[in-house]
């Protein structure tokens, strides 16, 4: 059942006009302002708690496959053929719904969505890769540049200054004004 629910967002994922019309301005902003009311209640990003709960468990069901994997024939007497297909049973199960949940909840079935530049009817131009590469060195100068003059304390004004952006753009951008909750510092960040 799993697997017919994964076919049917994909197929329906290759179709932008009806993922942007039920999807993206029908469900998800339903999903959204939902996910975001849970989410508030944390001071922290809980999408990184998910991801990081969901990378320990990985793991320790991995280190549990290599250590029994590793044990001698006779002592693991005790997992028969039928077990060891339960389990495999249980893991796609798993992978499937994770999947699912993320196409659905998590917004997945956004990257199928129109291009921004139909969306806000913009007039873009295809450019040269000698251009962008031009623009992305000179971002990355720039950033570079206003990084290195930055104190500690102004990663904190800079973080209050563009979270209130959103509130600001709302007013011009409708796709924009879908976004509910604010944005949260993520823990990780302060490790790389």
């Amino acid at each position: 059942m799993l697997l017919l629910i994964l076919i049917g967002i994909n197929i329906f994922s290759k179709q932008a006009v009806l993922v942007e019309k039920y999807y993206s301005r029908g469900m998800y902003p339903f999903v959204a302002r939902t996910l975001s009311g849970v989410s508030s209640v944390f001071p922290f990003a809980l999408g990184e708690l998910i991801i990081l709960l969901g990378s320990l468990g990985g793991l320790i069901v991995y280190g549990m496959h290599v250590f029994f994997k590793n044990r001698k024939k006779r002592s693991m007497m005790f997992i028969g053929p039928k077990t060891r297909t339960n389990i495999m049973s249980n893991l796609i199960s798993i992978v499937l719904i994770v999947l699912v949940v993320f196409q659905l909840l998590w917004g997945g079935l956004n990257y199928s969505r129109l291009p921004l530049m139909h969306v806000l009817d913009l007039d873009v131009k295809p450019r040269e890769s000698v251009e962008l590469y031009e623009a992305l060195v000179w971002h990355i100068e720039e950033a570079n540049h206003i990084r290195e003059g930055l104190k500690a304390e102004d990663f904190d004004k800079t973080y209050n200054i563009w979270s209130g952006g959103y509130e600001a753009m709302k007013n011009d951008f409708e796709p924009i004004a879908m976004i509910e909750g604010e944005a949260k510092n993520l823990v990780s960040s302060t490790f790389f």
